[in-house]
């Protein structure tokens, strides 16, 4: 998908194909799966309309909590898609 953002607000576009951009059907709600894993680890991201992931950490926060806020999104978002294509 598409990676976007403004000072510390980002977004990420998720899709089920990265070459296609091919979008997950809306009945699979991609988005809110990877909100609830990355919830899970202990990171707050939102589940917008059309499989988007909003961030939008605090002014504050340090580079390292910025590493680890991307390892464990990072870590939510692979979670995801096993579970996805274990279930396709």
């Amino acid at each position: 998908g598409e990676a976007r953002g403004v000072g510390l607000i980002g977004a990420l576009e998720i899709v089920m194909d990265k070459s296609t951009r091919d979008q997950y059907p809306p009945e699979v709600k991609a988005g809110a799966q990877i909100a609830a894993a990355a919830l899970a680890k202990g990171l707050i991201v939102r589940a917008l309309p059309g499989d988007v992931i909003g961030i939008c950490p605090p002014l504050i926060i340090t580079k390292e909590q910025i590493d680890e806020l991307f390892d464990a999104l990072a870590s939510a978002v692979d979670d995801t898609a096993n579970i996805l294509k274990q279930a396709a």
